[in-house]
């Protein structure tokens, strides 16, 4: 029998077991706990010289383009890596194992998989392992599927893009809990066997996947993997009042980012803003729950409730619709919108029901869910409240009940609702740094007043909650400006003209030159510009209907601006998130009004957060 060098994965986790044992810490008893796939034995490779001595099955591919990728068990350490992959691993090659690449213009997908029997009653099953696998983005890659026994992994042709993408015919009825790509420095992943597996033989499966056009080296390599049964839940993660970044630990309460596999709970009116790949076993929404500007699939492993109250917006700030796998059930009692273009609601577990007494965004009294896949074995069902349309619909396997509620149309869409003239949300992209008081939010830069400043014509300042375009220069007093009549005033010194609230996004009132088509805000309104011209500095438009002229410029009254308050954490000097105190309404475009983040005192210092909005227009 073989064994490897002593690893980090070793070392750490026998010196994690002396120190509690020193320091007289409790820790699980070992019947909570069943070690499946052994890092340092089998899961390491190291019980022999090949795959069946390590009791994993090896499927490749004899006949794609030559050379031919295959699965080796080797030592290879042409891309510089001894540690954490000491010893024998796993590795894609098409050089029979001498180095760790592969022929890019070879179309297959190869497997590597073990049996593994869960016992009956684990609720919490991670799978870590270390890997590379640089490839390419969607094309070439490791997935990771768990399946019944019955399912049998058969080498063959590249099977399509997509970090999901098309089931394979000989993989219906798995489940994909992971993938690796883009990867070309060892790191180690965790992902997760849903509990429902719990008291079953599965098998876990590892697959290399390339098609004919490009990729880079290093090819797909894993090693140390271990699997774990555990009969204690996984860890409880809840996110704070103010929110924040998935990726900050101020953002959690104990200040710890959930680690993979966690159960997570965003509570009443925290914001959680998703900027990380997520992983976790269920997921609890009665807050909100939304995207920022890129894309990050999630995967829950068993079950994801919205709660009343509770929101969940599955798409980035660009409008780019996310991927959502969920293993267990989707019981939506609150409000979710997977009405975007390219949004996917994926069952991949054991069997699953969508259901919920809520309301999913849609048009005439119908959700649009826009893709929806069940892919699995099981009996899936779906239970809502609101019928449901999609545009996009795969089952692959088990059974589905209806009960009625679906319909499939591709060309449903949401046209001409309130949805469609409104700011949908708005996410903080950089929470901001050391920052010495909480920001200004506002449609353009403000400058705070100060006693004796020189106040300079066109610029906006800020005193209190009000902003005020300055229309005459002079200097400041000791009285700062308190006035919100919408006329002109000399009060604090130079001739200011109120134009609205801190937290008002979008083009504020000016007394420049206007273009036609562009939207302006004025105190609480929003107007669209429909003649241009330079609107007047002692008459605003104040009208809530029709049109109405200022100076030489016409405005059309349209609906009113989106406002935000700050969530701003004193204690760690960072923005943790924005309320969306007001929609807006009667937004003409899909442009989001603008977001200028200014200091919020005098010699205010640190670095300003970011934010980004999104109108959902067409």
């Amino acid at each position: 029998m073989h064994y490897k060098k002593t690893t980090q994965f070793a070392f750490w986790a026998r010196s994690f077991g002396l120190i509690c044992l020193l320091m007289g810490l409790s820790f699980q008893p070992l019947s909570a706990q069943t070690t499946l796939i052994d890092p340092l034995t089998d899961g390491g490779f190291e019980n022999g010289p090949t795959f069946a001595a390590n009791g994993w099955t090896v499927s490749n591919f004899a006949t794609a383009t030559a050379p031919i990728n295959q699965w080796v068990l080797g030592t290879s350490t042409t891309t510089g890596m001894t540690t954490p992959f000491a010893g024998n691993r796993a590795y894609v090659s098409n050089d029979n194992g001498a180095t760790n690449t592969y022929n890019t213009a070879s179309s297959c997908r190869i497997y590597l998989y073990k049996d593994i029997t869960i016992p009956a009653g684990s609720t919490y099953i991670p799978v870590s392992f270390s890997a590379v696998a640089n490839g390419e983005n969607l094309w070439d890659m490791i997935q990771v599927y768990v399946a019944p026994t019955s399912v049998i992994p058969t080498a063959n042709l590249h099977p399509g893009s997509g970090l999901i993408g098309p089931t394979p015919a000989d993989l219906a009825g798995a489940l994909q809990i992971g993938y690796v790509q883009l990867i070309s420095t060892p790191q180690t992943f965790t992902f997760q066997i849903p509990p429902g597996y719990a008291g079953t033989t599965v098998r876990l499966i590892f697959m290399w996947k390339s098609d004919t056009f490009g990729g880079t080296a290093p090819a797909g390599s894993i090693d140390n993997v271990s699997v774990v049964a555990n009969t204690t839940p996984a860890p409880m993660t809840i996110s704070t009042a103010l929110g924040g970044l998935w990726s900050s630990p101020a953002t959690w309460i104990g200040g710890v980012v959930p680690p993979l596999g966690a159960n997570v709970r965003i509570p009443t009116g925290s914001i959680v803003t998703v900027d990380q790949v997520v992983l976790a076993t269920n997921l609890e929404i009665s807050g909100t729950l939304q995207w920022s500007t890129l894309s990050n699939a999630m995967t829950i492993t068993n079950d994801v409730t919205i709660n009343s109250g509770g929101t969940l917006y599955p798409f980035t700030t660009g409008g780019t619709g996310q991927t959502l796998n969920i293993g267990g059930k989707l019981i939506n009692n609150g409000y979710a919108n997977f009405a975007l273009v390219s949004t996917l609601l994926n069952f991949n577990g054991t069997g699953s029901t969508l259901g919920g007494s809520g309301t999913f965004e849609g048009n005439g009294g119908r959700g649009i869910i826009r893709s929806l896949f069940f892919q699995n074995l099981g009996a899936n069902s779906i239970t809502t409240t609101q019928p449901l349309t999609t545009s996009s619909f795969a089952h692959t396997a088990g059974s589905l009940n209806t009960n009625g509620k679906l319909r499939i149309d591709n060309t449903t869409e949401i046209y001409g609702t309130a949805l469609n003239t409104r700011v949908n949300h708005i996410a903080i992209t950089g929470m901001g740094a050391t920052l010495s008081a909480a920001p200004v939010v506002f449609g353009g830069t403000v400058t705070q007043y100060a006693n004796t400043l020189t106040a300079i014509a066109n610029t906006r300042y800020v005193s209190g909650n009000n902003v005020y375009l300055c229309t005459l220069g002079g200097t400041f007093n000791a009285t700062p400006p308190t006035s919100t009549a919408p006329t002109t005033f000399t009060t604090s010194g130079p001739t200011l003209l109120w134009i609205g609230t801190v937290g008002t996004l979008g083009n504020p009132f000016q007394v420049t030159a206007t273009t036609v088509g562009t939207q302006y805000f004025y105190g609480g309104n929003l107007y669209t510009c429909t003649v241009a011209g330079t609107p007047s500095a002692t008459a605003p438009p104040v009208h809530t209907s029709g049109s109405a002229v200022s100076g030489t410029a016409t405005f059309l009254y349209v609906g009113t601006p989106a406002q935000v308050t700050v969530n701003f954490d004193a204690t760690t000097q960072t923005v943790r998130s924005l309320n969306l105190v007001n929609q807006g309404s009667g937004y003409s475009s899909a442009v989001a009004p603008t977001q200028v983040w200014s200091p919020g005192a005098v010699g205010a210092t640190g670095t300003l957060p970011t934010s980004a909005a999104l109108i959902i227009y067409n």
